[in-house]
């Protein structure tokens, strides 16, 4: 007797090399949008992204943490738009390694780049498109073109962020800097520029001297339409410590900021203008 032949329809098994992933769950992205016009707080930024307008035209850069920097210091005193920030490691004991001491007093673990940052920048019809550096998660990127509105979208981690278009602040203010004392002993700093009514702001960020430490800083900013600001001695001088003072940039900007799922992104259209403070004596 002859026995039938029974055939086994199996399915064929592909090797393991050859599996695609799942594609990607988007509900589980954060999506979110900058608002124009505001800018972070510093204790709660956990990175920025720049377009800048110099002589040599605009560049892109930027980077992006999962948690604010902590040597950061906190707000200790206030005199019209400035603030003096001050940080002091010794706050927070011994903090075991890997942990680092914040500026608040708490020991934190070290914030991480997002080295998977892309960002895709659009003027009209003209696209560019960026990566960050996939060990330090710094990006960097010349724009070509002479417009300066532009849009961004912005992909790391589990956050899509949009930028709506923005105008890049191209500088064209007359800044002037005088300290009523000298380099050692600066006292009270005046910012003084054109003013211009555009909603765009002026900031200038001194921080303390690079042999004294880190984290220590006066921060000041007004709208543009001010026209100046004065940081009084008591937030200057504390700055001239071990050298004197590193006094570098006005910034003329304008700002917007994102709420993302590990803190604000801070989005910085404008020019650092180089001006060098004129001494009292």
């Amino acid at each position: 007797m002859r026995v039938p032949l029974i055939l086994l329809l199996l399915p064929a098994c592909r090797p393991s090399s050859d599996t695609s992933p799942p594609p990607p769950d988007d509900t589980a992205l954060t999506r979110s949008e900058a608002t124009i016009g505001q800018g972070c707080d510093r204790l709660e930024r956990v990175g920025w992204i720049d377009l800048r307008h110099d002589d040599g035209g605009l560049t892109m850069s930027g980077q992006i943490k999962n948690a604010p920097e902590p040597y950061t210091g906190v707000p200790v005193e206030t005199h019209g738009h400035c603030t003096l920030h001050r940080y002091s490691a010794s706050s927070c004991g011994d903090c075991q390694a890997p942990l680092v001491c914040a500026g608040d007093g708490d020991c934190v673990p070290p914030p991480a780049p997002f080295t998977d940052l892309h960002v895709t920048a659009r003027s009209g019809d003209t696209w560019s498109f960026a990566d960050a550096d996939n060990k330090v998660g710094y990006l960097y990127k010349e724009l070509q073109g002479e417009d300066l509105d532009w849009s961004l979208q912005l992909s790391f981690g589990q956050d899509r962020v949009t930028v709506p278009t923005m105008t890049v602040a191209d500088g064209a203010i007359e800044a002037r800097v005088v300290a009523e004392g000298d380099y050692d002993l600066p006292g009270a700093l005046t910012v003084s520029w054109t003013p211009v009514d555009d909603g765009t702001v002026v900031r200038t960020e001194i921080p303390i001297n690079h042999h004294a430490g880190v984290g220590t800083f006066t921060l000041c900013e007004a709208g543009a339409e001010v026209g100046g600001f004065t940081a009084p001695a008591e937030l200057v001088d504390p700055l001239a410590v071990s050298t004197g003072l590193e006094f570098s940039y006005v910034q003329h900007l304008r700002l917007a900021a994102a709420e993302t799922s590990v803190g604000c992104v801070e989005l910085r259209f404008g020019s650092w203008l180089r001006v060098d403070p004129e001494w009292g004596r």
